[in-house]
């Protein structure tokens, strides 16, 4: 099965660099590294293993005031076909300003 969604990584317009860098730093630990680490807190653990729990990754909302353009991701990780699905980010482009896109692929 190939499931394809498309959407933006981060998209505020008002938000700084920093910001961004942060929750898409954030955002590819969660979707390549599902499991728990060892020093994570339950509920770190469960928001890396529970990808639709974004808005708790760092600078969540700084990179995206509504999830709108981030929902195709949550489709794609809900397709995906295992307990802990786990992706990897294999495109990323910065268009310009604080507008990033990145491509997931869920095997």
């Amino acid at each position: 099965m190939l499931v394809l969604a498309s959407g933006s990584a981060t998209h505020n317009f008002q938000a700084n660099e920093a910001h961004n860098k942060k929750f898409m730093t954030a955002l590819g630990e969660a979707v390549e590294q599902p499991q728990a680490k060892a020093e994570e807190s339950p509920s770190q653990a469960r928001t890396r293993q529970a990808g639709l729990e974004w808005e708790k990754l760092p600078s969540a909302r700084m990179a995206h005031p509504e999830e709108d353009h981030l929902v195709p991701l949550f489709v794609a990780l809900g397709a995906a076909e295992a307990d802990q699905p786990k992706g990897k980010i294999v495109g990323k482009v910065v268009p310009g300003g604080s507008w990033q896109l990145a491509s997931v692929l869920f095997e």
